[in-house]
Formats: C-alpha cells, sequence, structure tokens
C-alpha cells in the first residue's frame, strides 16, 4: 500500500511541476507579462496612442494658450515673453495672420500694425527739404498704414516699401511711389538685429472696399494683417536693447568706424513750427584689408514714437560738404554732412546707421 500511495503522489505531483515550468519560461520570453519594477508598471498603465497623456492635453504655465473660437489662432505668450519682446501686456501674439492691433511674428522678425487711414492728401517732403501736403490723383485717394517691425536677435531685416502689398476686393495694390517722400515714410531699411523701427507704408486708388489685408513677403518671412481699426495707437513693440555709444563716441563695427561729431539744426526757410532739419557730420574710416562701401541713404534719425527719419536726396542741394556714396580702401577714410527733416519737438532721439554688413545705434544727447 505503501508504495501505492507514493505513485499516486508521483503523479500528481508532475503535472504541476510541468505548469510552474511552463510559467517560468513564458515570463522569461514576455517580461511584459509579469512587471516586476515600476518602469514596466508605468509602460502597463501608461494610455494608448488614442488616448493621449493628460500631462500633454494641459498645457504646462510656461506655454502660451490658444484663445478665442474664431479667426487665426491667437497665442498669449507668459509674462517674461511679453517683457522680452518690448510689447504691451494687453497685446496678443498671433502667428503670421492677425489683425490690427496684434502682434505677428516667425522666428525672424515682429510685425504689427498700429492703425491706418484714408486721406484726400498727404505731406511730402519738398525740393527744398520743406513739408507740403500733395494730393492724389483725380479722383483717387491715400491709404496710408502705421507699423511697427522689429527684428529678433540674430537677423537683419531688409525693409522697402516693394515688401508690401494691399489686398483689397478688388485686387492687391502696390505701395504708392510716394513712400518714401512721406514723412517718416519707410525708405529703403536695413533693420539691425533686436531694433524696432516705425513707418508708413502709403497706398493709392480709387477705391479700396472693404476686407483690407496688409502683405507683407521678403520671401522668408510672409504676414497677412486684416485693417480692422483705423484709430492710430501707440506702438506695440520697442527695440531689445539700448543703444552703447553717444554720438560724440567713436563706433566700431567689424572694420568700419564711425565718429558723428555734429548733430545741429540749420536754419533755413524749409524749418517751420512743425518741422525742423538737423545736420549731421559723419566721419567714416576703414580700419581693415577690404574696400568697404559707405552709403548716405543708411543713415537715420530714431524719435521716441520709434518712427525713422531718412534723408531726401533733394536737401543735399543746401550742404557745402554733403557724404556721397564712397568706397574706402583699406587704412581710408571720408567725411561729410548730411541733413534729415523731421518733427521740431521730437525728443530722445536716436542715430541710426543700418547698412547690411555695418550698423550702429547711438543716442543723441
Amino acid at each position: 500500500m505503501g508504495d501505492a500511495r507514493r505513485l499516486k503522489d508521483a503523479v500528481l505531483i508532475i503535472p504541476a511541476v510541468v505548469a510552474a515550468t511552463i510559467a517560468i519560461v513564458l515570463v522569461v520570453a514576455n517580461p511584459l507579462a509579469m512587471p516586476n519594477d515600476q518602469s514596466t508598471i508605468n509602460e502597463l498603465t501608461s494610455p494608448t496612442e488614442n488616448q493621449p497623456r493628460e500631462e500633454e492635453r494641459q498645457p504646462t504655465p510656461e506655454e502660451p494658450t490658444t484663445i478665442g473660437t474664431s479667426g487665426p489662432a491667437v497665442k498669449n505668450p507668459p509674462e517674461e515673453e511679453l517683457e522680452q519682446h518690448g510689447t504691451m501686456p494687453m497685446e496678443q501674439f498671433a502667428e503670421r495672420t492677425g489683425k490690427t492691433g496684434e502682434v505677428l511674428h516667425d522666428n525672424r522678425m515682429m510685425v504689427a500694425v498700429n492703425g491706418y487711414k484714408v486721406t484726400d492728401t498727404i505731406p511730402i517732403t519738398g525740393p527744398d527739404g520743406s513739408s507740403i501736403n500733395t494730393g492724389s490723383e483725380l479722383g483717387s485717394k491715400f491709404l496710408t498704414v502705421d507699423l511697427t517691425v522689429r527684428s529678433i536677435t540674430g537677423h537683419t531685416i531688409p525693409l522697402s516699401p516693394n515688401v508690401f502689398k494691399l489686398k483689397t476686393d478688388v485686387g492687391e495694390i502696390l505701395p504708392s511711389p510716394s513712400t518714401p517722400l512721406v514723412d517718416a515714410g519707410l525708405k529703403k531699411l536695413n533693420l539691425p538685429d533686436g531694433q524696432a523701427a516705425r513707418f508708413f507704408v502709403v497706398f493709392e486708388a480709387p477705391y479700396f472696399g472693404n476686407d483690407l489685408v496688409l502683405k507683407y513677403s521678403d520671401l522668408t518671412s510672409t504676414f497677412e494683417v486684416t485693417l480692422s481699426d483705423n484709430e492710430a495707437r501707440p506702438p506695440i513693440l520697442s527695440s531689445e536693447s539700448q543703444p552703447v555709444y553717444n554720438t560724440n563716441q567713436t563706433m566700431q563695427d567689424g572694420s568700419l568706424q564711425l565718429l558723428v561729431t555734429n548733430v545741429t539744426p540749420v536754419n533755413d526757410n524749409a524749418s517751420d513750427g512743425d518741422k525742423t532739419l538737423l545736420k549731421l557730420s559723419l566721419t567714416f574710416k576703414n580700419t581693415g584689408q577690404s574696400t568697404i562701401r559707405v552709403y548716405p541713404s543708411y543713415v537715420f534719425i530714431q524719435d521716441e514714437e520709434l518712427y525713422v527719419y531718412g534723408q531726401h536726396d533733394s536737401t543735399a542741394g543746401i550742404l557745402s560738404s554733403p557724404l556721397s556714396v564712397t568706397d574706402l580702401e583699406a587704412g581710408e577714410s571720408v567725411s561729410g554732412d548730411i541733413i534729415i527733416m523731421m518733427p521740431a519737438n521730437s525728443s530722445n532721439l536716436i542715430f541710426m546707421y543700418t547698412g547690411p554688413n555695418n550698423s550702429y545705434i547711438a543716442r543723441i544727447p
């Protein structure tokens, strides 16, 4: 009987041993079947691809949040980003499409339309440097857009009227040739990195219609701003940094040296109660080994509202030693004067030389 009982127990034990062996083999072959550490448990309990993680659905405090239910997506930046970009806290960030009062941006630049107006006349600089009002062609009107552009650090933005168009319900309109002649009208400008500039772009047409959109394209950046409010407003962009020079100090950028020795009003008939002519005396020197070309058209004065004023070609006629386009060889220097007309009550003036390869920003004492 003892032998019979031992045989019976062996029959019962062998299947159990076989089952245990199979279970061990399965565990070794597929460790996910029996998680034995916390990381494996986390993998098993994480959501599937059709069910995103909770932290992905809820933005962190550092992430911008999308607000609004219609129109282009508008983002509200964190406070530190507002401070960095010099924008007013109540303004919203858009992407590449938006409306008046919003800051559009990409990784190179920012654009903000401050307002626009439709008029029968515009003020331009006359042949003697004076400011006169000129009328539009018969049956036409002027539409003047007030906007601010800021480059992002590390990028120099070449600006000119031809990078803008006005989209209307009857087609697209190119800027008027009068744009560079308008007080603070946009001239060719290489905006230094981190700097903001405010200017006007003028369009002329018999009819503008509704649904006006200002389009910007320089083959790298593209923006579209719906002109939704024609009331002018303060600028909502500012420069990222302050000038480190004064105009009576020698400035150096690369191999080009610049000294502005004089900024004085000119006693001329072109100066009146609203406008003044400022004469700037400049000296450039090439301290390198390669030829450098100097352009007087790269000289601007910026006022406290960020408007930029450049030289008008006709004003050179009232100077005894005007600065001209010059190729400086190694070690050479050149001196000359420039006259810029701007509002007489302007303050906190900043000198700007905005070449594509050399730029200077200096405060005018």
